[in-house]
């Protein structure tokens, strides 16, 4: 079969293959392995098929259960797929734990993301929210989530694919975590998850215009709650490092034992 970064999917612009990045040791990690993308929902037959020839056997839905129940997955029933439940947002990230906290993660309180239907879910709110405080809460307060994502990795019997709502955020602080596992360096993990701004631009475009119309700027679109900068993803590997010691050390809190982390190196790496 054919190798992809962005796959060409009907129904998903964001689907992307984790396949083909260098790692320290002098390896490559293997493409049809992990596979990222946005809200897997009213896929046509081509799509589904896609997936199952790629054999994909696990999914993970990065979502709260709200979002879950609002908006299920295709992958929940299509036959094919172990569908597995693991959310995290804003459930966990706003609860208060033990873990060391910061000025960053304080900011987090005000900087959580809208949700559709609220009153103050309006174009002016997504363009000026922060991720980056919002990002290191959940990191923080979420060891069980890191290690459940780790453990569902290493046990599936073929590709693992996983996704939120836009395949950016809580995706790709996944997709940071394991690339950082394998040893994955920091310039390609920031380049990886800019692209989703580029990516959902199409999807973006329809929710700013169903609530401005055509008044708003292009640059609008990677501000905010659109954007996806490689300073964002860099800020929050840094947080991690300035807290924990390094990425690995942060894995290590949060149970992810180093048998499991080479037990991911061998499944996702070549050499």
């Amino acid at each position: 079969m054919k190798t992809y970064l962005h796959y060409p999917m009907k129904a998903l612009v964001n689907c992307r293959d984790l396949g083909g990045m260098p790692t320290a040791d002098g390896g490559v990690t293997r493409f049809g392995v992990l596979i990222r993308s946005e809200l897997p929902t009213d896929l046509p037959e081509e799509d589904l098929a896609f997936f199952k020839e790629l054999n994909v056997t696990t999914s993970i839905d990065l979502r709260t259960g709200d979002e879950v129940n609002t908006s299920p997955s295709d992958f929940r029933t299509c036959g094919f797929i172990d569908y597995k439940h693991i959310g995290v947002m804003s459930q966990q990230a706003a609860v208060g734990s033990e873990v060391k906290k910061s000025a960053t993660q304080e900011k987090a309180e005000k900087q959580a993301p809208p949700k559709p239907g609220e009153a103050s879910f309006n174009f002016e709110r997504l363009v000026s929210m922060e991720w980056i405080p919002v990002y290191c809460k959940i990191v923080a307060n979420s060891p069980k989530w890191v290690y459940d994502i780790f453990d569902a990795f290493i046990h599936a019997e073929g590709a693992m694919h996983f996704h939120c709502a836009t395949g950016k955020d809580r995706t790709g602080l996944v997709s940071m975590l394991l690339l950082s596992a394998v040893g994955c360096g920091e310039d390609d993990i920031a380049a990886n998850y800019s692209l989703s701004e580029t990516y959902m631009r199409s999807i973006y475009e329809k929710m700013v215009k169903g609530m401005k119309g055509d008044d708003y700027e292009d640059a609008d679109l990677v501000k905010g709650f659109f954007g996806t900068s490689q300073n964002t993803m860099r800020s929050v590997m840094n947080y991690l490092k300035e807290n924990y010691g390094t990425i690995i050390d942060y894995l290590h809190s949060c149970g992810v034992t180093d048998e499991m982390i080479q037990a991911t190196k061998d499944k996702l790496v070549e050499y």
